[in-house]
């Protein structure tokens, strides 16, 4: 690797550290974790940004994020979605216990 990638690198640690530390939140840990981990590391750490970001930006603002009716509407939209799936769901075990072999290799072709 060539010097001045690791220098841009290690600069980015540094800043990324600070704006962590400004969030109050841990610093990135890599030490010890495999690299198959990473990739799921990596989510978690950008939700706990993602939700402090927001947490800071509605307090600056005087505003209930918990309130926010485009979160409610999407929440029940998500819940709606999984009752739907689950009702479909219902409806293909019924009828794999009901049909032949055949139709039950017909059905499965279609769910994915």
């Amino acid at each position: 690797m060539h010097r001045s990638i690791k220098k841009t690198q290690k600069a980015n640690k540094k800043v990324t550290k600070k704006s962590l530390d400004d969030l109050s939140l841990t610093p990135i840990k890599l030490h010890n974790l495999p690299s198959h981990s990473k990739g799921l590391y990596y989510k978690r750490k950008v939700e706990k940004v993602t939700k402090e970001v927001k947490k800071k930006i509605s307090k600056s603002l005087d505003y209930d994020i918990e309130i926010s009716e485009d979160e409610k509407e999407d929440e029940r939209n998500f819940i709606k979605k999984a009752e739907d799936f689950d009702r479909l769901v219902g409806l293909l075990k019924e009828k794999l216990m009901s049909v032949g072999r055949s139709q039950k290799v017909q059905i499965l072709t279609l769910v994915p």
